[in-house]
């Protein structure tokens, strides 16, 4: 899953790529691709908002975001993602998931 963050794309939209991979992300011993968008294919109906969450302990966060996912939304707390340059981005990437409570 992958919520945007930046403008231009909702949570849920189907883009077109090419197939071939630009980078990888490597989280917890698991690698995933990443593609280089060529269009959009399906724009998605939800709007992508920002919220500031005050959240006592880890598990906390954890269940908001699975109630999220429960109902067919998407929630990405701003500790699960980092802004790389076009340079960087085409490389590949490993990191650990982290969630911070507070």
């Amino acid at each position: 899953m992958n919520v945007p963050v930046t403008g231009g794309r909702r949570f849920g939209e189907i883009v077109v790529h090419d197939g071939e991979p630009k980078g990888h992300r490597g989280i917890e011993g698991r690698e995933y691709p990443v593609f280089e968008e060529l269009l959009l294919f399906q724009a998605s109906e939800l709007t992508t908002l920002t919220a500031t969450v005050n959240a006592g302990e880890v598990a906390d966060l954890d269940a908001l975001i699975e109630l999220f996912d429960r109902h067919g939304y998407g929630a990405e707390p701003a500790s699960g993602f980092e802004i790389l340059c076009a340079c960087c981005s085409e490389g590949t990437h490993e990191r650990e998931r982290k969630t911070h409570e507070g």
